[in-house]
């Protein structure tokens, strides 16, 4: 076993009945661990809760058959995240044909499947923009897709309006309505929120802690976000080959956020690059067929609602500029 706890790898030992023997210092290490925790693992969060019933049934028909184990499922490393792996098992037999262990490896495979969600919804949205579908069901899936990729984020897209140089209709499936309309009609500024600074100034612009960040205490942006409990964000303006900025996309958190790419509080800087330049390349294609709302490819110009709703304003006396 010290050539095992050399290897990298998550390997582990499990007897005929299913019971962990053993472990190699990799697992112990992945998960933070003890040997008798993770003995226990189907009653605890080591697996996720969604995977664990198909764990239980691969491993039940391997042990039934003695056919090699081969599943995918979540793991939960000792950081909080879980990450995807691919575990394969063989029984070690006796001179009798008897399975006495079985010997498994566990691969990781986050990135992957990753890479394998991101090219499918990827897929799906050039689909949807190829076929003409009205541009609030392309934004709303985008957002979706996103909040898929990083389940602990939520998406937020919001167009401007060039004549008024103004935020027109957001789009935010899972903060709704109640988050984006008093954000409309709010003048694109820089000097109050994430989603303004980062269209005037063309770059990405991060608040890691909406609460305390200098730059927004005191705007009426600050109080919103607060109230929808968001306290970090990720704004990325999406600029057409011709310059123009027709929009802003938002990921946010709902806890403080970190300036390290690989911390788990915050979104890893690929991923965050991947969605924010897939949301770009549909505002592109939708900017070249001249799909802003009004135009003729079924997206159409959104109506202002006649209900009051509280907006987010400028003030000049108080020269507070608030913006999403």
């Amino acid at each position: 076993m010290l050539v095992a706890d050399s290897v990298p790898a998550l390997i582990g030992v499990i007897a005929p009945d299913g019971a962990v023997e053993w472990v190699n210092r990799a697992v112990l290490d992945y998960f933070g661990a003890t040997l008798e925790e993770i003995t226990g693992w189907a009653t605890s969060k080591l697996v996720h809760p969604d995977d664990i019933p198909a764990v239980i049934a691969s491993q039940k028909h391997s042990f039934e058959t003695g056919e090699r184990v081969l599943s995918e499922h979540r793991l939960l490393r000792a950081d909080g995240v879980y990450r995807w792996f691919r575990i394969y098992g063989e029984p070690l037999r006796n001179s009798d044909g008897e399975i006495v262990q079985w010997y498994m490896l566990q691969t990781d495979i986050d990135d992957l499947k990753r890479a394998e969600s991101l090219l499918a919804g990827e897929k799906r949205l050039l689909e949807m923009v190829a076929l003409g579908r009205p541009l609030h069901e392309i934004l709303d899936s985008l957002c979706r897709f996103v909040e898929q990729t990083a389940p602990d984020c939520q998406c937020a897209v919001f167009l401007i309006d060039p004549a008024e140089h103004k935020f027109d209709k957001g789009f935010a499936p899972s903060l709704g309505d109640a988050y984006t309309v008093p954000l409309r009609g709010v003048p694109v500024v820089p000097g109050s929120a994430p989603c303004g600074a980062a269209a005037v100034d063309k770059t990405q612009v991060i608040a890691f802690d909406i609460e305390t960040d200098p730059r927004w205490l005191g705007s009426a942006y600050h109080d919103h976000a607060l109230a929808f409990g968001l306290r970090a964000v990720w704004s990325t303006p999406i600029v057409s080959r011709s310059g123009e900025v027709l929009g802003t996309f938002a990921v946010y958190q709902r806890h403080p956020g970190s300036s390290s790419p690989t911390s788990p509080a915050s979104p890893s800087a690929g991923r965050r690059a991947t969605m924010q330049s897939g949301a770009a390349k549909l505002f592109w294609r939708k900017a070249n067929d001249s799909a802003r709302p009004g135009a003729s490819t079924g997206a159409k110009r959104p109506t202002r609602s006649s209900a009051p709703t509280r907006r987010i304003g400028y003030s000049e006396s108080s020269r507070t500029r608030q913006s999403p």
